[in-house]
């Protein structure tokens, strides 16, 4: 089982390589933006 969690994440890690994006950009990219309403 560990060896397909390494897998997937070796897979990961140069999917975002192949990106030439940080994840933490890419999550914070992908989040919506907060209503105005909720910021009251």
């Amino acid at each position: 089982m560990k060896r397909l969690f390494f897998a997937l994440a070796a897979n990961l890690a140069v999917f975002v390589a192949l990106l030439g994006v940080r994840p933490t950009s890419w999550l914070a990219w992908y989040q919506p933006e907060t209503p105005p309403e909720l910021l009251k």
